[in-house]
């Protein structure tokens, strides 16, 4: 005769071993991360190499851009920084005579007006009102438009049928 005992849910031994199993885990992680560090000791020295070979090739470009020398003497082409080609070009540019453009260009399409607006307070509209100046007589009023004519009565309907056959 032994009675029920209610469990808290909550037990020291549970306890310890969550706590040794999250230990595992860090520990774990802590190695293999540890194992990877080699590699990147690898990658830093060949981005070293990489970087010196940038700035070497960095460097030959500078000298070649940056000096004047012949490409092919024979046609007369020649290699000059892009300061002094500029130069040069605005020279011959500014030595050139201005004309008139051989450049055919066709004339744009015409639009055709829009609608004038239905009221002057309409956007635009204002300046399609004209008022008249001071000094002139103001315009006649229009002529009243005539009444229409009364339309003409309708016929009267004919009477409907009697029903056959009597009524009661």
């Amino acid at each position: 005769m032994s009675q029920p005992h209610e469990s808290s849910g909550f037990s020291p031994g549970n306890f310890l071993w969550a706590a040794l199993s999250l230990g595992a885990v860090v520990f774990t992680t802590l190695l293999l991360t540890r194992s990877i560090s080699p590699e990147l000791d690898v990658e830093a020295k060949r981005g070293e190499r990489r970087l010196e070979v940038r700035k070497k090739i960095n460097a030959d470009e500078a000298a070649k851009l940056g000096t004047l020398e012949w490409a092919d003497k024979a046609s007369g082409t020649v290699n000059a920084p892009i300061t002094v080609s500029s130069e040069l070009a605005i020279k011959e540019l500014r030595a050139k005579k201005t004309g008139a453009s051989a450049i055919k260009v066709e004339p744009p399409l015409a639009v055709p007006p829009g609608d004038a607006p239905a009221m002057p307070s309409a956007p635009g509209g204002a300046s399609t009102v004209q008022f008249p100046t001071l000094g002139s007589a103001p315009a006649p009023a229009p002529a009243p438009a005539p009444a229409p004519a009364p339309a003409p009565a309708p016929a009267p309907a004919p009477a409907p049928a009697p029903a056959p056959g009597g009524g009661n």
